[in-house]
């Protein structure tokens, strides 16, 4: 049980994962299964936190994104599209700054 207690930390970090577990949790049937649906929103939550540095960093430096991001976010039905948004928003937000003087 202390391995699944660290991998959990990042829940901790990543807030709006923890609903989800608990859900997640209280759905599974048995004392396995549970570990394996901790363990899951563990790794992704490991994986978001990389995304919602560059979430944020987009939209200090490149404020005017703010409402694209939120859009293609919003429409997105699972976290690798959204990930996927905020990642080409943010590579793609600096051609704005090159096509000002255009």
């Amino acid at each position: 049980d202390i391995p699944y207690l660290i991998f959990s930390i990042p829940l901790l970090l990543v807030l709006y994962r923890i609903p989800i577990a608990i859900r997640r949790v209280r759905r599974a049937e048995s004392n396995s299964q549970n570990r394996n649906e901790l363990a899951n929103q563990a790794i992704n939550s490991f994986i978001d936190i990389p995304f919602i540095f560059i979430f944020f960093l987009t939209l200090i430096l490149f404020p005017w994104r703010f409402i694209l991001i939120i859009r293609d976010m919003r429409d997105c039905l699972f976290a690798k599209g959204r990930r996927r948004a905020i990642f080409w928003h943010f590579i793609v937000s600096p051609l704005d700054i090159i096509c000002i003087p255009c």
